[in-house]
C-alpha cells in the first residue's frame, strides 16, 4: 500500500505493531482451527476525508487516497469539500479555500480518480457543512458577507464554542446554502451530496438557545400569530423548538427535492447527531436526543419522511468507556430505517484498532426489525486510532521518610495516532474488507414506485413576496366530473422562500392548494410520474420573454420560471434570461442583487422595461427569486 508521507514515528509504530503481534498471537489457535470467513455481501465501506488535515489537498494526496481505499477495498468516500463557507472546487457562490492557494479542484479529480475504467468504482460523496461558515477570513465568505445571516443566541452570541453559523430560519441563510448544493449537483459527477452541520449551534449549556436572529424570531411570531414584537420565546418553549426544527426539516426537504429533480440517481446523506447515550424507545429519542430536542435536527422524521437516501450517524463512541452507548445507538439506528439506509458512524480516532473492528462487525448484526445497517463511515482517514502507551519506568527511589507520601505510579496515557498502516492493513482481515463488495442498491431510487411535488408560492405584488409559512395541500383527484378526491391527501407549509415540496406520493393527477392571508389559490393537473419531481406552477402572474420587445419603456413587467442562459457570476450586475423552450434572450440590469445567477437557474423576476435609442430593450429589476435549476450542457 501507499500512504501519504507524514507518517507516525517509528515508536508509535513499533507500540501500533507489538499491539497488534500481541492480539493476533492470542487469537492463533482459534484462527488454525476456525478460519474466518470471508464477508461477500453488499455494504458500505468508507471514511470521511476532513478539510484540516492532508488527504485531497495536491494531485498526489488524491493519488495516495484512491489507492489507499482501493486497497482496503473501500467503495465509497465522503470528501469534506465546503469546511467553513468555502471551497475545494470551483463554486460559482464561494472563495476556494485559503489552504488551496493553487486552485487545485480536488472535486474533479477525485471524480475523474474513483470514476477510472478498469479499475474498482469508488463512489465519490461530497461532504458539504451546511450551517457552519465561521473561521474564513475571505471577505467574499459568506460569514463576513452577510453578518445579519449568523445563528444568535439568547444572549446576543454568534459564535458557539465551536463556529459561526448561519441560521436555516433566515430565507437568504436557506436559499444560499440550498443554492451551494445545487452547484455541486449541477457541475460535478458526484455520486452523493452530504449534509453536514445541518442543524442549528450549541456547545455545552448554550446547546438549544440558538435561533434568537431577528429575522427568525419574526417570522415565528408571524407563524404563531403572535402580535405583540416585545415577545422573545424562551429556548425550551415546545413551540419554538418545534418551529426551529421545522426550519431544518425545510432546508433539508428542498435539497432533496433539489437533486432529485437534476439528477435522480444521487444520493443525499446527512452526518447525523448521536451524542451520548442511545434512546431505546421513540419516546426517549424525542425526550432526550440531542438530534430532536437541541440542535433540532430530526433525523428520525428525515428517514420516516424519506427526504434522505441515507442516514450517516455520528455514532462516535469509545467502545471500552461506554459499550451501552454504542449498543443503543446501533439497535436504535438499525431499527429507523424505513425502508431506506443507514450506515453506523464508527469513531475510530476515539478507540484501539480491535475496538474499532469490532465496532464495523456490530453493524453486519441484525436489529429488533430484522435489518442490518447498510455499512460503515469511518471517522477518519486521517485520525485512524488511539494507542495506549505505558508511561516510563519510574528511577529507582531514593530512600525516604516513613512519613513522606509516595508518589502514585504514572497512568498509561492514550495517544491518538493518525495515517497509521497498521490500522488500514487491519481493515483487510478476512472476515473485514478483504475483498470488493458493492455499495446496496437503493431500489427506490433504482426502480422507483413514487414520485414527488415541489412548487414556490410568490405573491403578485413587485416584491414578488414568498408567500411564508402558507399552508399547502396536496390532493388526488379520483372522479375529477363530481369534484371528489381519494384519501390520498398531504399537507405541508411553505418555508420562507414560498418553498413548498411532496415527497414520495403516488402517481397520479393531483391539485394544489395554497392558503395564505385569506387568498386561496388552485392548480390542478399536477401530473406525478413515478422516480421524476413535477413541479406546481407558480402562483404570481408573468409575462413571456418573448413580446418583450413589444413594451413601452417604463412599463412594470414579470417573468416566471424563466432561465438564465448567462449569469451575473460571469458578468457582474447583469445576466440574461429566456423562457424555458429558449430564445429571444433579455438582459437584466440588477445591481442589488444578493446572490449571483448561474446559466441554468430557474428564476423570477420583477421590474421595469427601459430602452436606450436603439438598443434592445433592458429590465431594471427590482426584485430576483431563485426557483430551481435545470442540467445545462447534458
Amino acid at each position: 500500500m501507499i500512504f501519504l508521507k507524514n507518517l507516525p514515528s517509528l515508536k508509535r509504530f513499533i507500540l501500533t505493531s507489538v499491539a497488534l503481534i500481541a492480539l493476533s498471537t492470542s487469537t492463533a489457535h482459534a484462527e488454525s482451527t476456525t478460519p474466518a470467513k470471508v464477508w461477500h455481501k453488499p455494504e458500505l465501506r468508507a471514511f470521511w476525508v476532513d478539510g484540516f488535515n492532508p488527504g485531497f489537498m495536491t494531485p498526489q494526496q488524491c493519488d495516495d487516497l484512491m489507492t489507499n481505499l482501493r486497497a482496503m477495498h473501500c467503495n465509497a468516500v465522503f470528501v469534506q469539500m465546503r469546511k467553513r463557507g468555502d471551497a475545494y472546487y470551483a463554486s460559482h457562490y464561494e472563495p476556494w479555500a485559503t489552504d488551496d492557494a493553487e486552485h487545485f479542484d480536488a472535486l474533479d479529480y477525485l471524480c475523474k480518480l474513483a470514476h477510472e475504467r478498469g479499475k474498482p468504482y469508488i463512489q465519490v460523496h461530497a461532504w458539504i457543512n451546511a450551517c457552519a461558515v465561521g473561521g474564513s477570513k475571505n471577505p467574499r465568505g459568506v460569514a463576513a458577507l452577510h453578518p445579519e445571516w449568523h445563528s444568535v443566541s439568547d444572549t446576543g452570541l454568534d459564535f458557539d464554542g465551536e463556529s459561526t453559523k448561519i441560521d436555516p430560519g433566515i430565507p437568504g441563510a436557506a436559499d444560499w446554502t440550498y443554492r451551494v448544493y445545487m452547484d455541486v449537483v449541477r457541475h460535478y459527477p458526484v455520486d452523493g451530496i452530504h449534509l453536514d452541520f445541518i442543524r442549528y449551534g450549541g456547545d455545552g449549556k448554550t446547546v438549544g438557545h440558538w435561533g434568537y436572529s431577528p429575522i427568525s424570531v419574526s417570522r415565528y411570531r408571524q407563524a404563531e400569530g403572535i402580535v405583540d414584537p416585545t415577545i422573545i420565546p424562551k429556548f425550551d418553549d415546545p413551540q419554538w423548538q418545534a418551529w426551529r426544527r421545522s426550519q431544518v426539516t425545510a432546508l433539508v426537504k428542498r435539497v432533496y427535492l433539489g437533486v432529485k429533480s437534476l439528477r435522480p440517481k444521487v444520493t443525499v446523506s446527512a452526518a447525523t447527531i448521536c451524542w451520548g447515550d442511545g434512546p431505546t424507545s421513540d419516546a426517549m429519542y424525542e425526550a432526550k436526543s440531542a438530534a430532536y430536542t437541541d440542535v433540532f435536527a430530526d433525523w428520525r422524521g428525515w428517514m420516516k419522511s424519506g427526504i434522505l437516501d441515507m442516514n450517516c450517524p455520528m455514532t462516535y463512541t469509545n467502545l471500552d468507556k461506554h459499550p451501552t452507548f454504542w449498543q443503543h445507538w446501533c439497535e436504535f439506528v438499525k431499527d429507523h430505517q424505513y425502508g431506506r439506509m443507514s450506515t453506523m458512524g464508527v469513531g475510530s480516532w476515539l478507540n484501539t484498532i480491535p475496538n474499532t473492528l469490532q465496532e464495523i462487525a456490530n453493524t453486519r448484526t441484525k436489529g429488533a426489525d430484522g435489518r442490518a445497517a447498510a455499512g460503515a463511515v469511518i471517522f477518519s482517514y486521517a485520525g485512524t486510532d488511539t494507542t495506549v502507551v505505558a508511561p516510563p519506568a519510574p528511577a529507582t527511589p531514593s530512600p525516604t521518610p516513613a512519613t513522606v507520601t509516595p508518589i502514585p505510579p504514572a497512568k498509561p496515557q492514550a495517544v491518538e495516532e493518525q495515517y497509521n498502516p497498521a490500522f488500514y492493513k487491519a481493515l483487510e482481515a478476512p472476515d473485514l474488507w478483504s475483498v470488493d463488495v458493492p455499495v446496496p442498491s437503493m431500489p427506490w431510487k433504482d426502480h422507483p414506485k413514487l414520485g414527488h411535488v415541489d412548487g414556490v408560492a410568490l405573491s403578485d405584488d413587485d416584491a414578488l413576496t414568498p408567500m411564508d409559512n402558507a399552508a399547502v395541500t396536496l390532493r388526488r383527484w379520483r372522479d375529477r366530473r363530481h369534484h371528489e378526491y381519494t384519501h390520498l391527501t398531504w399537507e405541508t407549509r411553505a418555508d420562507g422562500n414560498g418553498f413548498y415540496g411532496f415527497p414520495n406520493v403516488k402517481p397520479g393527477v393531483y391539485d394544489v392548494r395554497i392558503d395564505w392571508h385569506g387568498r386561496h389559490l388552485v392548480e390542478s393537473g399536477i401530473l406525478v410520474q413515478a422516480g421524476l419531481v413535477s413541479s406546481a406552477p407558480t402562483t404570481a402572474r408573468h409575462r413571456p420573454v418573448a413580446g418583450t420587445g413589444k413594451l413601452a419603456d417604463g412599463t412594470k413587467a414579470a417573468y416566471v420560471a424563466v432561465v438564465v442562459t448567462n449569469g451575473s457570476d460571469r458578468l457582474g450586475n447583469c445576466f440574461y434570461i429566456a423562457d424555458k423552450i429558449g430564445k429571444p434572450a433579455v438582459l437584466v440590469q440588477a445591481p442589488n442583487l444578493i446572490m449571483p445567477t448561474v446559466t441554468g437557474d430557474v428564476i423570477a423576476v420583477s421590474g421595469v422595461v427601459r430602452r436606450e435609442a436603439g438598443s434592445l430593450p433592458v429590465i431594471d429589476a427590482s426584485q430576483v427569486r431563485f426557483l430551481g435549476a435545470v442540467m445545462v450542457g447534458e
